[in-house]
């Protein structure tokens, strides 16, 4: 017998996936093909989304009846808003976006459907209403009366009305559209992989994605960048940082925040990222 063990999958092939690659050799992130820099350059976060649910790009009549469905199911149910505002204040918004997402499979009239047609519809409803939760639980969370969804704007200005009850300027909402194409996807992860055992066992949609979340939360996944924030509360200061450093090896502590190990020459999504951050600080002075 083997003395080899492989933990955490290493070395283990469980599937290939055709939505998204990362690709070391060009130092590029893929989906369905196209390097994520230049979707966000020259897309919006909805021709994104289209794009992975729909194997290419959306023309114009396409893109139009996706937003079209994508708006019109972004309104939660008196229930759910409900459930939100019941929820304890100091809850995590993952935990909310999961349990959200639970309570949505207890209301969706195609729950028990899971054919193809019926998930590319179900999925467009979490795609919409998901959002639209977490922006209640921050408003509940703050004090604040709900601001419900508005048609008119995109799925980026949006999420800033629900939240702020204004949009802001468009450079900031195109930071915003480029950091949620950044994350849409990231190939074969863990929460893809969660969700595909859930439904290897022909359970729901709903359920899978619940779980998803749920693994997505974890700080080895994507709760890294919040244990980056964490790292950056403990060190305070620039100066402090070497120091900081220093004794995180000395001790073998995990420093967060240098991408997966698949990157040997840094994660390919920083620069764009970046260059976003810094249009942002500038137009806000910072």
């Amino acid at each position: 017998m083997s003395d080899d063990i492989k933990k955490g999958l290493l070395g283990i092939v469980v599937d290939e996936t055709e939505v998204s690659k990362v690709m070391p050799e060009i130092n590029s992130l893929t989906y369905r093909g196209y390097a994520a820099q230049d979707l966000c350059e020259y897309c919006r976060f909805e021709e994104v989304a289209y794009l992975i649910l729909n194997k290419d790009l959306p023309n114009t009549i396409e893109l139009r009846q996706f937003e079209k469905e994508e708006k019109n199911n972004r309104e939660l149910t008196k229930n759910l808003y409900e459930i939100i505002r019941h929820m304890p204040k100091r809850s995590h918004p993952m935990d909310v976006a999961r349990t959200a997402v639970s309570v949505m499979g207890l209301e969706d009239k195609e729950t028990t459907d899971s054919s193809p047609e019926a998930n590319t519809r179900k999925a467009l409803r979490i795609f919409a209403k998901t959002p639209t939760a977490l922006a209640a639980f921050y408003r509940i969370r703050k004090g604040k009366k709900i601001i419900k969804p508005k048609k008119t704007l995109t799925f980026a200005e949006n999420f800033f009305y629900m939240c702020f009850g204004k949009v802001p300027q468009k450079e900031i909402v195109k930071a915003f559209d480029v950091s949620l194409i950044l994350y849409a996807e990231h190939s074969f992860n863990v929460s893809t992989f969660t969700a595909r055992t859930i439904t290897s066992s022909l359970s729901d949609i709903h359920g899978a994605i619940t779980g998803a979340i749920a693994s997505l939360k974890g700080p080895l996944h994507g709760g890294a960048n919040e244990e980056v924030m964490h790292m950056m509360n403990k060190i305070k200061k620039p100066e402090n940082a070497l120091k900081w450093i220093n004794n995180a090896l000395k001790n073998k502590e995990v420093v967060m925040g240098f991408g997966h190990r698949v990157y040997k020459s840094g994660d390919s999504r920083v620069p764009t990222m970046r260059k976003y951050f810094g249009k942002v600080a500038k137009l806000k002075k910072r």
